[in-house]
């Protein structure tokens, strides 16, 4: 697993920020080690519940329909907040008394809604590459 930092470099009018809230979520984590060891466990899981492969017999993301695909992302967002213990908000989670959308990808795009635009909130963007078995986490 990659580990944050932000997806902007130093010297971007948000680095401050959004290193700010890395920084309280790799607290939260208990620690960068123990983030990347229970990161990709919480991504598998949530891989796993939707796959159901003993009931369905699917083993990949590719065999599940674009709803069950939307649905890892929903699965993500609560296994992630429950893992940093944080609570729900008017976005998806809330990190130093700000709020946060997680946005999930199994592919390479994530979709933005225009009011995360709009609002200028922060978004956690998590991305899977199941076949390389690999995941990432950081902020925009």
């Amino acid at each position: 697993m990659r580990t944050m930092p932000s997806a902007v470099t130093a010297g971007h009018p948000d680095y401050d920020h959004l290193n700010r809230l890395a920084r309280a979520i790799t607290e939260r984590a208990g620690g960068a080690e123990r983030l990347q060891a229970v990161f990709p466990e919480l991504m598998r899981d949530a891989i796993d519940f939707l796959l159901d492969s003993v009931r369905t017999g699917r083993t990949l993301v590719s065999e599940l329909d674009n709803v069950e695909k939307t649905f890892i992302g929903l699965k993500v967002e609560h296994f992630v907040r429950d893992f940093l213990d944080v609570p729900k908000g008017l976005r998806d989670l809330v990190i130093n008394g700000e709020d946060v959308d997680i946005k999930n990808t199994t592919a390479n795009t994530w979709m933005i809604p225009p009011e995360t635009y709009r609002t200028e909130d922060p978004c956690l963007l998590i991305a899977s590459d199941e076949g390389r078995r690999k995941c990432w986490l950081l902020f925009c």
